[in-house]
């Protein structure tokens, strides 16, 4: 450490907070052991320096405005997170740094948590695709743009059988989640079925989306297994249920006009 008259107790040297005294014409007047190793670096590299002289982390640091601020890595220490906070000191400013690096840690390490339990509530184990619940929360935002802005909304609903495939949900979950653009959102609600919903989508866009879905399940499933499938677009007056009911209902009169059919 550089030879310099520090405005604190001895003892303090190694104290749990960082030490730094500025002088009244901005330049570093002492630092203590602890503040060092913080930053990794020497007394000498600080010790006399201007404050506009240093880096922008150590530079904010000594704006003393008890925010947390991100200092890299650079060889000679870890990536850390520190605070500072301003004290009068006659002539000089004592600041204060305190190392806030493992709050930050446990902070992230929360969020992520945090996420993947979100996750793991609002998702189908069997197919990763989101199940009733999550998709509830996910609709309802949609839903709301839609009433404000008179955004398009379409949904589809699917029903899916592979007699010669006892688990096929996590197949087509896959096929499902590769056609989705990333606004859209799918989820697996029963066995078989399927409900895909794809905002600033209409009715004739959510059926071009079908055809391509059903052209890939056959391709990659070697059958054609879209049992039967609805379409339909929100409309003025729609909560969630009164959508979702809707694409219900589309779904088996398209059941029932197939079988008609062959």
């Amino acid at each position: 450490m550089a030879e310099t008259i520090a405005p604190w107790p001895p003892w303090l040297d190694h104290a749990p907070l960082g030490l730094l005294a500025l002088g009244a014409d901005g330049r570093i007047g002492a630092v203590n052991t602890t503040l060092l190793h913080l930053l990794g670096t020497t007394g000498e590299a600080l010790v006399g320096q201007h404050r506009d002289q240093l880096p922008p982390p150590e530079r904010h640091l000594l704006d003393g405005a008890w925010a947390t601020v991100p200092v890299p890595s650079n060889g000679q220490r870890p990536q850390r997170w520190l605070r500072s906070r301003k004290e009068a000191a006659g002539e000089m400013t004592i600041l204060l740094i305190e190392d806030l690096t493992r709050v930050e840690d446990l902070t992230a390490e929360r969020d992520r948590l945090a996420a993947e339990f979100e996750h793991g509530v609002n998702a189908d184990r069997a197919t990763g695709l989101l199940n009733r619940a999550g998709l509830l929360m996910r609709l309802e935002p949609q839903l709301a743009r839609c009433r404000r802005y008179g955004a398009q909304l379409a949904v589809v609903k699917i029903a899916v059988s592979l007699p010669d495939q006892p688990s096929p949900a996590p197949a087509v979950a896959r096929i499902i989640h590769d056609q989705l653009r990333w606004a859209d959102m799918a989820a697996h609600l029963e066995p078989g079925s399927f409900l895909i919903a794809l905002p600033e989508t209409d009715a004739a866009g959510a059926n071009e989306m079908l055809q391509r879905l059903a052209g890939r399940l056959a391709l990659e499933l070697g059958a054609v297994p879209v049992v039967a499938h609805g379409v339909t677009e929100w409309q003025p007056g729609d909560d969630t249920a009164a959508l979702l009911r809707r694409a219900e209902n589309a779904m088996i009169q398209g059941g029932l006009e197939q079988t008609a059919g062959e």
